[in-house]
C-alpha cells in the first residue's frame, strides 16, 4: 500500500505519482547503509548535512542518519517533520502538493 505524507505523519494511499527522486534516495540509502555496517558507538555521519538531503518536486527530504528517519520539510512552519518513514522502509513519489510513500 502507499501513503499520503501530509504534515509529516502517513494519512492516505496511491500508486502513482512523480518517481524522478528515486535515484538520490537509492544513493542517500546507500551511503547511510555503508555508514550504519561500519559506525563505531562514536562515529561520526559523513559528509555535509546537504548530501543526506534530496528534492522532489516541492518537497525537501532529508535523512537523518543516527535515527535512520526521513524527515519532510514543513515550509509554513519552517521546519522538519517525521514522514514516519525509515530508510529502505519505501519510496517517496510528489503528486501535484502532495507527497507520498510508495511501498
Amino acid at each position: 500500500m502507499d501513503h499520503e505524507l501530509g504534515a509529516g505523519t502517513v494519512v492516505a494511499a496511491s500508486r502513482d505519482g512523480d518517481g524522478d527522486g528515486d535515484t538520490e534516495q537509492d544513493a542517500i540509502e546507500a551511503r547511510y547503509r555503508e555508514w550504519e555496517v561500519g559506525r563505531g558507538a562514536e562515529s561520526q555521519v559523513p559528509g555535509a548535512p546537504e548530501e543526506w538531503e534530496f528534492s522532489l518536486g516541492t518537497f525537501r527530504l532529508f535523512l537523518i542518519a543516527p535515527l535512520g528517519r526521513w524527515f519532510a520539510h514543513d515550509a509554513l512552519h519552517d521546519e522538519w517533520r517525521d514522514t514516519g518513514v525509515g530508510a529502505g522502509e519505501g519510496r517517496f513519489a510528489a503528486v501535484g502538493t502532495r507527497l507520498y510513500r510508495r511501498e
